[in-house]
């Protein structure tokens, strides 16, 4: 990462994504396919008979070689050559070309080339990246109340006065048309925030039959979305024969032996992205991670929640702030609830760090 954002505030450093610095493999095949995503897959052989498969997933990129004898599909080990976070905790989209170029990959002796076009059109369908180094992205996974949502939007448009609330609305099954909206309540599928822009572009935008990706990305001075789930994520852990079954609120207080809380939360994520080096850009990125921190946190602690025990985390989801207070004015309120957690004793719930 090369980018020069001055004073960071706290949001600001974590998880700034672009081209990674990975040592090329230099390896030439002499063919390789591949696709799919979640994870993103794809096959090669030498010359000489090895094979070399790459894996994305979660974010991380994964290049393995297996020796031309050994069955990749059955108990072989192969010897991994990179492995890597380089995205977005949840990612899992990347083209052939991409992979073979953060690998350093090369067929029958020429590079796969990917013009700015055809990654366009790809991110049409998917969500590909730019890795080729000249964007940054910005990416926030949260869980938020409908309060703390509606909160940080509305300090989004009193700190940017020439933002657009925009609403995503699908027709035909592909066509991607966009709906002005006053607040964030009316947006089904998250809020696309579109920043400057002439009134000529948000008209032809507003007015178009099918907005690509690379149409709306050029109409404003910048963009984001803040996709937020409208599924709360009281979900059932499991579906016992009974009707109505038992929330997970009850089933933890079940194992447990005591009433547990679990706050009524939506799962999302804030994602915008920005030149590399732009000066612009960084302004525009130190002013947004101002406003997130000032409605999100991440400082948390684990809680074992048979013994009580009291653990500090990192954790990859940023809590809208409100959740402090809610959990803090009763016992046994947390964020979310696991029956399982790393190495930690039996079901564990996370919540805002306590303090005193």
């Amino acid at each position: 990462m090369t980018v020069d954002f001055g004073a960071k505030p706290s949001s600001l450093a974590h998880m700034l994504i672009t081209r990674p610095h990975i040592t090329p493999l230099d390896i030439d095949l002499a063919e390789i396919n591949g696709g799919s995503s979640h994870p993103a897959q794809f096959e090669g052989r030498t010359r000489e008979g090895q094979r070399i498969f790459v894996h994305y997933r979660g974010g991380c990129l994964r290049v393995t070689r297996y020796d031309a004898s050994a069955d990749p599909a059955g108990s072989a080990t192969g010897k991994t050559l990179i492995e890597a976070r380089i995205g977005p905790p949840l990612h899992g989209n990347m083209l052939l070309e991409q992979a073979c170029d953060l690998a350093g990959l090369t067929v029958q002796g020429q590079p796969l080339e990917l013009s700015d076009e055809a990654r366009w059109r790809a991110a049409d369908e998917a969500d590909i990246l730019d890795w080729s180094g000249r964007t940054t992205y910005w990416v926030r996974p949260v869980v938020t109340t409908e309060e703390g949502e509606r909160a940080f939007v509305e300090a989004l448009v009193r700190r940017f006065p020439d933002l657009h609330l925009l609403d995503i609305a699908w027709h035909d099954y592909s066509k991607r048309r966009y709906l002005r909206r006053s607040s964030v309540d009316g947006c089904k599928y998250g809020a696309t925030l579109a920043f400057g822009g002439s009134a000529a572009s948000l008209d032809r935008i507003l007015t178009s039959d099918h907005v690509s990706v690379r149409d709306l990305a050029e109409a404003f001075r910048q963009t984001a979305h803040f996709g937020v789930s409208r599924h709360r994520l009281r979900r059932f852990e499991v579906r016992p024969a009974v009707d109505p079954p038992p929330s997970l609120e009850e089933q933890f207080s079940q194992i447990v032996g005591r009433p547990i809380g679990l706050a009524d939360v939506m799962n999302g994520t804030l994602t915008t992205s920005v030149a590399t080096n732009s000066p612009e850009g960084a302004r525009f990125l130190s002013e947004l991670s101002t406003v997130f921190d000032a409605h999100f946190a991440r400082d948390v602690e684990m809680v074992e929640l048979k013994t009580a025990t009291v653990s500090t985390a990192s954790h990859e989801l940023w809590y809208s702030r409100d959740l402090i207070d809610w959990c803090a004015d009763a016992p046994d309120r947390y964020i979310e609830a696991y029956r399982y957690f790393d190495d930690m004793d039996g079901p564990v719930g996370w919540r805002p760090r306590r303090t005193g």
